[in-house]
């Protein structure tokens, strides 16, 4: 699993949290899933699926990073070092 400290703001108020990733795990002949949480917002931990672990985890960083500019475009700021890094989450492309 891994970790990474992330800042965010709820109304006017500041915060830091966790945004976790993982475990992977198989949890079907040729299935698999990447566990997430990101604090305040989903704490409770979410998975995404993929064929193969390496598929799973790329359509999770996948998935958050869309998670986190819904977030923003409803008003939040999420950051990892500095506000506007969207905490730290490069694009994947799901693309062959």
């Amino acid at each position: 699993m891994f970790s990474r400290t992330i800042h965010y703001t709820v109304g006017d108020a500041e915060f830091t949290g966790l945004l976790k990733v993982g475990p992977i795990e198989e949890i079907q002949l040729r299935k698999y899933c990447c566990n997430y949480s990101i604090a305040h917002f989903h704490d409770s931990a979410g998975r995404i699926y993929g064929t193969d672990a390496l598929e799973a985890l790329q359509n999770c960083l996948y998935f958050l990073r869309k998670l986190i500019l819904g977030l923003e475009e409803d008003g939040h700021t999420l950051w990892w070092e500095e506000p506007g890094d969207k905490c730290g989450i490069l694009i994947v492309s799901l693309a062959a």
